[in-house]
């Protein structure tokens, strides 16, 4: 390690700390400076006083902070008291019935790989091989349904990419070979078995970075039972007598949504997604009345997601209350909408 040493000439230079031992001399005057290593245990002394040829430390860049630990996503007992942690649960919930549909459809393509390893061992004897990747296919598939996690997904992909490729270039190769031989083309049916697997791989390859870029960590069983009956309580609610609850409509699906104090919880009607969003993320913009309709054209800002679509002049009116509500005013207002014992 180099020290920097004033020496009482007025020049500082640098020197390596084991020899200072010895003695350092300056290159400018010749003066030796004797450093000794300070006990780890001695207290603070006074700072160095160059003209006495005390050495003085170079100052390195401060010690970074210690990393903090990842944060759970546990959720607060309602979603107003933390609406980050319950937008992770929901990520999670949303990441994890994703991959279990994924791998129903996985186990389907493993026993079709079984099935075709077993069709084709006479004539192509390799082709056994495909027996044990079914057999893999569906074990990383029932795996992939009882833990969903996207590692899991992209292993199932590569599997997939796997026997894709090997039935198609085999296929191939015993194809040219039967024409070569002057008996025909041969069979082509699992090229087309083989692409299939091959599309299905590249399919749960693309998904793997969206899900893994969540990372996050497992919410406890209670969390996750608690996001289900927030979600099953929206689902369930008539926003004709709730007026915490208003809808509106998109291209892709219709939504509903519960608005509390400053924070909004959105889902789509068909279950693919749900988002909690603080009010401040929140906008709606009447872009006029569709005509022979009541209903309003609009576009919908929730959190970093934008919508086209329309929404009922009620629910408009209903939303620019909640927006333009003081906290205090809104809490009161909707405060039994969260409870999680729902």
């Amino acid at each position: 390690m180099l020290i920097q040493v004033s020496c009482p000439c007025g020049k500082k230079y640098l020197e390596r700390e084991d020899a200072l031992g010895h003695g350092s001399a300056c290159p400018a005057c010749g003066h030796v400076t004797h450093g000794v290593r300070a006990s780890a245990k001695a207290p603070a002394e006074a700072p160095p006083d160059p003209a006495k040829g005390e050495l003085v430390r170079a100052a390195g860049p401060a010690a970074p902070p210690p990393a903090s630990e990842p944060r759970r996503p546990t959720g607060g007992s309602r979603l107003e008291d933390d609406p980050q942690g319950w937008q992770q649960v929901l990520q999670f919930r949303q990441a994890q019935r994703r991959l279990r549909k994924v791998s129903y459809g996985n186990i389907a393509l493993g026993v079709l790989t079984c099935a075709v390893g077993a069709f084709t061992m006479q004539q192509i004897p390799v082709n056994g091989l495909l027996l044990a990747l079914g057999g893999m296919l569906i074990f990383e598939g029932a795996v992939l349904a009882l833990r969903s996690t996207p590692w899991d997904l992209a292993v199932e992909g590569l599997i997939l990419l796997f026997v894709g490729v090997w039935n198609i270039v085999v296929t191939a190769g015993h194809c040219a070979d039967s024409v070569s031989a002057g008996s025909g083309l041969g069979d082509m049916r699992f090229v087309g078995a083989g692409i299939v697997l091959f599309f299905y791989g590249c399919v749960n390859l693309a998904h793997y970075p969206r899900l893994s870029s969540f990372g996050l960590e497992r919410p406890t069983p209670e969390t996750l039972r608690k996001a289900d009956r927030l979600l099953a309580a929206l689902a369930s609610a008539n926003p004709a007598v709730d007026p915490t609850v208003l809808e509106f409509d998109t291209k892709a699906c219709g939504w509903r949504a519960r608005l509390r104090g400053d924070v909004g919880l959105f889902a789509a009607l068909d279950g693919s997604v749900a988002f909690v969003a603080e009010k401040s993320t929140v906008e709606v913009e009447d872009m006029g009345k569709i005509f022979l309709s009541s209903a309003r054209r609009a576009t919908f800002w929730v959190g970093t997601q934008k919508f086209q679509g329309s929404i009922a002049s009620d629910d408009l009116e209903r939303f620019r209350r909640w927006k333009g509500a003081a906290p205090a005013q809104a809490a009161g207002e909707f405060l039994p909408a969260f409870a999680t014992n729902e």
